[in-house]
């Protein structure tokens, strides 16, 4: 896509704020903006950061940063990616889309990569119907990851049609759009469904993933264990399956162990006797 130099094409009302980055990593933390010489790497979204006045503890000759995805990762890297300070091992569309328990940074004590669940990149910004969010700066998959909570409305801009909806599933006495019901967007039919069947109906029933096949026991060496396998859906639905959940039972069905967050379609060795085994495998997680 050729490169904007407007800025409100994709940032408008909303900025992209990072936070909770360890004290070794503070330079992380702050406010990112939408990079107008290259605004998308591997059709995803790429936001620059660099030092502000008064802002500490930027490593010497490190004078910009990169979120970006760079086909398998979301990534925060120095200018000349030779320095990587965070990894999120998702597809999400946005960095504000990208789950805080995905991210990992880089341990000052270790200098590998660890789990560090209080960093998130998130997008502010007023969510008023006059102010309304873009799903630029949202990320076009933000209502199919996002969990809101109870009583929270979005504000936001149809990217095809240009009106501006509420997501809330129910209308109310007040003024202006909220005496409609809400809608949200679907980034995988590119169009707004609305809020009240966004969830029960149109996720579950329009995205629903087609079922495992061919679940295979096979007996280890010496009859005392035993391997799974099976055969991942033919469809996904449009979402990346991440895990899967495993049901075993050792005794013909009559009781069940379920395993959770299976991450690839085998199990091996189990500790119970082929002869015995028997299991059901479903998805755990889409993303």
């Amino acid at each position: 896509m050729a490169a904007s130099t407007n800025q409100s094409t994709y940032e408008r009302h909303a900025v992209l704020r990072s936070r909770g980055a360890p004290p070794t990593l503070t330079f992380i933390n702050g406010v990112w903006s939408r990079c107008l010489q290259e605004p998308w790497i591997n059709q995803k979204p790429h936001y620059i950061k660099q030092p502000q006045p008064g802002e500490d503890g930027w490593p010497q000759g490190l004078t910009c940063l990169h979120v970006f995805y760079d086909g398998s990762l979301w990534r925060i890297s120095s200018d000349d990616d030779q320095s990587v300070f965070a990894v999120a091992n998702t597809d999400a569309e946005h960095p504000n889309t990208v789950s805080r328990d995905d991210w990992l940074l880089l341990s000052a004590s270790s200098r590998m990569l660890e789990a560090w669940p209080d960093f998130a990149l998130a997008c502010e910004g007023p969510n008023t119907e006059a102010k309304p969010f873009l799903l630029d700066e949202l990320g076009v998959d933000f209502f199919l990851r996002i969990q809101l909570k109870s009583r929270k409305v979005i504000w936001f801009t149809d990217p095809i049609s240009g009106v501006v909806f509420h997501s809330a599933a129910k209308s109310t006495s007040a003024q202006g759009g909220r005496m409609q019901p809400g809608k949200r967007y679907c980034h995988l039919c590119k169009k707004c469904i609305s809020a009240n069947n966004f969830q029960s109906q149109h996720i579950l029933q329009v995205h629903r993933p087609g079922r495992t096949t061919g679940l295979t026991i096979l007996a280890g060496p010496g009859g005392s264990d035993a391997s799974l396998s099976w055969e991942p859906p033919s469809s996904n639905g449009g979402f990346k399956i991440v895990a899967y959940r495993v049901a075993v039972s050792a005794d013909g069905g009559a009781s069940w162990a379920t395993l959770r967050d299976v991450p690839t379609h085998e199990l091996s060795p189990s500790t119970l006797l082929p002869g015995q085994l028997c299991a059901t495998v479903s998805l755990e997680q889409q993303h």
